[in-house]
């Protein structure tokens, strides 16, 4: 059958259907947000999960340096009836300011301030008694760090999680480990650009210095 054939009976169908009698009450949205963190601006995305009233918010965060994003996992949970928060890291695909592992914690420390604020809350409906960090990789790391901050009420997942300190403390006696970190940093970064606005050599230190913490 020629594609044009099954175009005009894919159309008959969907005329033949019939339209909905009313609009979705509160359907499913997605809306983009600036969050602040420390004088920067990070970059972000709610999906909002459909029907009315408040729902539960899980807050993504993605790995080093973030070419896989999870938004398949956001639309999921949303399909689900719960709220996903998305966003970047200082230094990470366009949002301001420098990456650094420090910097990182404190921004999931911002989101969770921002999540809560009761303007925030209110404008996206958001439940801030059920609140969720789901981490992947060098997320599951910033997850677990922030976990012990947290009240036990936040649920807290990390998906194959990256443990930075523990890669820190083998380098010693594994300086193969040390270089090809090193040379994976080298790759990501750019003082003066992106994906990662930062220096090799400062994160490679910070692992080195803080791997006990």
């Amino acid at each position: 059958m020629r594609p044009s054939s099954v175009l005009v009976i894919l159309l008959s169908f969907t005329l033949a259907m019939p339209l909905a009698a009313a609009p979705v009450s509160n359907p499913p949205a997605m809306a983009e947000v600036a969050i602040r963190s420390h004088g920067a601006r990070m970059n972000g995305l709610v999906y909002l999960a459909a029907g009315p009233g408040t729902h539960p918010v899980v807050i993504f965060l993605h790995g080093y340096p973030g070419n896989e994003k999870n938004l398949d996992l956001a639309q999921a949970v949303r399909r689900a009836g719960y709220h996903a928060v998305y966003f970047d890291y200082r230094g990470m695909w366009g949002s301001g300011g420098t990456f650094s592992f420090e910097h990182a914690l404190e921004d999931v420390a911002a989101v969770l301030a921002w999540v809560r604020t009761p303007e925030t809350a209110a404008k996206y409906r958001f439940d801030t008694q059920h609140l969720a960090l789901v981490g992947h990789s060098f997320g599951g790391w910033l997850a677990f760090m922030t976990a012990g901050s947290e009240p036990q009420s936040v649920c807290v997942a990390g998906m194959a999680a990256w443990n930075v300190g523990a890669a820190a403390q083998r380098f010693p006696t594994h300086p193969d480990e040390r270089t090809a970190g090193f040379d994976d940093f080298r790759a990501t970064t750019d003082p003066e650009g992106g994906p990662v606005h930062a220096s090799a050599s400062d994160l490679l230190d910070a692992m080195t210095a803080h791997a006990t913490a």
